[in-house]
């Protein structure tokens, strides 16, 4: 079983299990329902990238602020 990370965004701490990891996308289950986030590239600059987004296969999007919190563990650095 995946060790449990947690979040904290809004004054909550979120606790949230990572599945896979990869450059331009990761996946994690956050109280039984999985989310996949993506970074795709930017088409208005390309060579750029743009923030974590939602995957369109997720059943809930997960608000930007809270994304962010979850990059900044995953990753360790925050979202730009």
């Amino acid at each position: 079983m995946a060790d449990t990370l947690e979040a904290h965004y809004q004054f909550r701490t979120y606790f949230f299990q990572l599945l896979n990891k990869s450059k331009t996308e990761f996946s994690i289950t956050m109280y039984n329902t999985h989310y996949t986030f993506i970074l795709a590239p930017n088409a208005e600059n390309p060579g750029e990238e743009t923030p974590w987004k939602n995957h369109t296969s997720n059943k809930m999007d997960m608000v930007p602020g809270l994304i962010a919190a979850v990059v900044e563990v995953v990753y360790g650095t925050a979202q730009q």
